[in-house]
């Protein structure tokens, strides 16, 4: 991917987040262009005008913040957890049992739960 390109689908993003913050009609029909003039170009690398072709494909999941601006842009928070859990249980080699696994799963999802509510986990206990 040239520099050029990669500057300009991060500015596109970056756009994107500005328009979360202030959505207008106008706005949503500018992003919706510039995703088309940005998505719709070939670049003569074969992998790279796949990626694009696939990104096209999902136009409408993609543009669905256009819609709807108060919808996060990805679900990054539930991958992270996920990848967290795998880490886990890698480590400790999987759970010995079930009630040990359902217990790990509900204190994690506790902890993290706390964390959003910025509220200290360990102070839940006194």
């Amino acid at each position: 991917m040239s520099e050029a390109r990669a500057f300009q689908i991060m500015d596109y993003y970056h756009q994107l987040l500005a328009y979360k913050l202030q959505p207008t009609s106008e706005e949503s029909a500018c992003l919706e262009a510039d995703f088309y003039t940005l998505f719709v170009t070939h670049t003569g690398y074969d992998e790279f005008d796949k990626r694009i072709a696939k990104t096209q494909a999902k136009k409408v999941s993609l543009q669905v913040v256009l819609q709807h601006p108060v919808l996060p842009f990805h679900n990054n928070p539930a991958k992270l957890w996920t990848r967290q859990r795998v880490r886990k249980r890698d480590i400790s080699f999987d759970p010995r049992t079930q009630e040990w696994c359902k217990a790990w799963d509900t204190f994690v999802s506790l902890a993290e739960t706390a964390k959003k509510l910025d509220i200290s986990f360990f102070s839940l206990s006194e």
